[in-house]
């Protein structure tokens, strides 16, 4: 696993770059304080299936989870569907 420390950085080492080039990301992870990304998969040209796949880790310490929604299978389940779910809307909502 490569950890770049700085994502512009790694950006500006693809800008201008072929497609291909992308490819250089497949298991890398980015520190962004203390959440890491990390690309598991990088498809192969654009349009090309399966798409690119992320890693996001985040710290328990991250959200707000009261101990008895973790306290069973179930509950953990449900308790982390929830955390993707607003996860997702907030990264939909800072795209748009």
């Amino acid at each position: 696993m490569n950890v770049y420390l700085d994502f512009q950085d790694l950006l500006r080492g693809l800008d201008n770059q072929s497609y291909g080039a992308y490819r250089r990301l497949k298991n890398a992870c980015i520190a962004l304080d203390d959440d890491i990304l990390c690309f598991r998969h990088i498809q192969g040209s654009p349009g090309a299936l399966p798409a690119s796949v992320c890693e996001v880790k985040l710290p328990a310490s991250t959200f707000s989870v009261p101990g008895w929604a973790l306290s069973n299978e179930a509950s953990a389940m449900a308790a982390a569907d929830f955390v993707w779910r607003s996860f997702t809307c907030a990264v939909k909502a800072s795209a748009s």
